[in-house]
């Protein structure tokens, strides 16, 4: 097989598409029917004269494309539907087969086929769509599946364990990839455990290559057959490598939002080394999540974060700062506390802490709940964390409502001035630079 097939995804692309690739060179190869090139992203739609599917994955055997839909605008998916499709023309091979509700799929090198509902893994009759649990004990949540060229399967364990298992197809556990127990949301970066996971493949050499679906950081792991860790790829960096910047005082570490870089340039050479702030869903009152930068405008985190060091109250901290693209995200500082990173003060708006925003559209998605319940997203808000726990509660927030008109999203001005467009930065006393100056007094930092 010298060609890849892919359904690319990106804020570029408008709809549903399949491409066709050089293995070798990458180059693009459209699909060719009768005599003639068709469009090198292909859609989807064309395949089926409608628009009521989506893809969910796409695998290829011998002779044929593999593509998982499921239907569109459906809150329950209670059954897939598998195409195959000629990989030549593009053309459906066969009339859709309804099977259950599938998460993945993955073929074999003899053309067996192999999907997961997230949690049991299963064969599938491509004829009738009839699926067949497989006994792999160990396994608590799959999130993806992949086969290796000696038909042993590969399953993505998103549970506890938070490992890469590899199976036969008898059930026998022969292998895993990665420390269990995966790696922690934030603190010191362990090259040798995984994250979580959005697909597994297995190469000519049986070596297991890992895609983790977070930014934190942006993650490629290649592990051998005795599930050793070969290499791992970190990046890219985001649009215009927005987020991207060094220590003020020590160019021997360089940050990608909150991801550390420990730089060594006697060798030219780089490694991660911790995630200093990532707020655990789970945690009541933690919040303030710092991505590594936007590829989008509808994402836009374009504006830089800082680090840097400052004497408060005669002690040396270390702090970071991150200012707002949008004036509603507000600013943030967080300090290096005995217990790691956490934030330490904030002057932003409830929506960041409590419900949720749409970053372009500036609409609610999610109204402030709990103790900020009744509360506009858009109120500001002033926040010190007077307890030293990282979290917010509600009795360390001022609250600056809105004082205008509740109008459209778009028109709504947030109370205090914020907004600091691709750059913002706080100097000596902690003073923002904003649309107008801003000082905090130092006690507020702790």
């Amino acid at each position: 097989e010298n060609f890849i097939y892919g359904m690319p995804i990106g804020w570029y692309i408008n709809e549903d598409v399949i491409v066709k690739m050089d293995k070798n060179k990458g180059s693009y190869i459209p699909f060719v029917r009768d005599g003639e090139e068709l469009p090198f992203e292909y859609p989807l739609e064309k395949l089926f004269d409608t628009d009521v599917f989506k893809p969910v994955g796409i695998v290829a055997d011998s002779d044929s494309l593999i593509i998982l839909l499921h239907e569109k605008d459906s809150d329950e998916i209670s059954e897939s539907t598998l195409v195959m499709i000629d990989k030549k023309t593009a053309e459906v091979k066969n009339q859709p087969v309804k099977t259950g509700r599938l998460t993945a799929v993955a073929v074999s090198p003899d053309d067996a086929l192999y999907g997961t509902d997230g949690k049991i893994v299963y064969s599938i009759n491509t004829d009738n769509g009839k699926l067949k649990p497989l006994p792999l004990p160990g396994l608590a949540a799959v999130s993806a599946i992949a086969v290796d060229q000696q038909g042993n399967i590969v399953v993505a364990d998103a549970g506890p364990d938070r490992q890469i298992k590899i199976y036969t197809t008898e059930g026998k556990q022969i292998g895993t990839c990665g420390k269990r127990g995966g790696r922690a949301i934030r603190g010191e970066f362990d090259r040798d455990a995984i994250g979580e996971v959005s697909s597994v493949a297995a190469d000519s050499k049986g070596q297991i290559w890992v895609v983790e679906k977070g930014s934190l950081p942006r993650r490629v792991s290649v592990w051998n057959p005795e599930g050793g860790l070969v290499h791992d790829y970190i990046g890219n960096t985001a649009y215009a490598g927005t987020r991207c910047y060094l220590h003020d005082s020590d160019p021997s570490v360089a940050y990608v939002g909150p991801i550390e870089l420990k730089l060594d340039k006697a060798n030219r050479s780089w490694e991660v080394s911790r995630i200093l702030w990532n707020p655990d869903p789970d945690v009541e009152g933690e919040c303030f999540y710092i991505g590594p930068g936007g590829n989008s405008f509808s994402i836009g985190e374009f504006a830089h974060p800082q680090r840097f060091s400052a004497e408060v109250n005669g002690k040396l901290n270390e702090y970071m700062f991150v200012p707002p693209y949008r004036d509603f995200e507000g600013y943030k500082f967080f300090m290096e506390t005995e217990n790691g990173w956490q934030p330490v003060s904030a002057v932003t708006t409830v929506g960041q802490i409590s419900g949720s925003v749409d970053r372009k559209s500036r609409k609610t998605i999610e109204e402030p709940s709990g103790e900020f319940a009744g509360l506009h997203p858009f109120d500001a808000v002033i926040w010190n964390d007077t307890n030293g726990d990282g979290r917010v509660q509600f009795d360390e927030c001022d609250i600056i409502k809105l004082d205008k008109p509740r109008k459209g999203p778009a028109e709504i001005e947030v109370p205090i001035p914020m907004g600091s467009g691709w750059g913002g930065a706080c100097y000596t006393g902690f003073c923002i630079l904003c649309r107008r100056d801003l000082s905090l007094p130092p006690d507020r930092l702790q």
